[in-house]
């Protein structure tokens, strides 16, 4: 299903202040699968503004263009940041990754499943045991599962890659 020796998972965590957080508008070459642990901010993702609190999840593709525009003065905000690339799981969940509904709305809110699975992540991207990243990578795909779910994505609801 997949090939963990040439293609990577890197599960990271990033804090940011109201005071340190970048304007800076930016793209990746990665998919970005970010599951606020604490806090608020507003993001500007492509032309749209998307306010997003603890517990949500945002998935960012490699083409959408995202900068935070306001982060909580009071709590900041904390994020796990699940990312790999995008051939990793192209096949099995481009509807997810590029579909219509991903375009007008890429945020999960409230989801315990989905955010138990983050938290089991990144406890193994931390605990660096034998076979940690297939342990990731079988998380992975079970999280991108229930986000399927949640999207109810079907074949016509996907559209092509550019």
């Amino acid at each position: 299903m997949f090939d963990l020796e040439n293609k990577s998972i890197h599960v990271s965590k990033i804090k940011l202040s109201s005071q340190s957080f970048s304007k800076k508008i930016f793209i990746s070459h990665n998919i970005k699968l970010c599951m606020i642990k604490k806090g608020s901010a507003l993001w500007q993702i492509e032309e749209r503004l998307v306010s997003v609190k603890e517990g949500d999840v945002v998935i960012l593709n490699n083409h959408m263009k995202r900068v935070f525009k306001e982060v909580s003065m009071s709590t900041g905000i904390e994020l796990i940041i699940v990312e790999f690339e995008p051939q990793l799981f192209m096949n099995q969940f481009r509807g997810l990754l590029y579909g219509k509904n991903i375009a007008q709305n890429n945020v999960i809110s409230g989801n315990d499943e989905i955010i138990k699975l983050f938290q089991e992540m990144d406890d193994e991207a931390q605990k660096k045991h034998l076979y940690s990243q297939i342990v990731i990578g079988a998380k992975l795909v079970e999280l991108l599962a229930l986000m399927m779910r949640n999207f109810d994505i079907t074949e016509k609801s996907i559209v092509k890659m550019r």
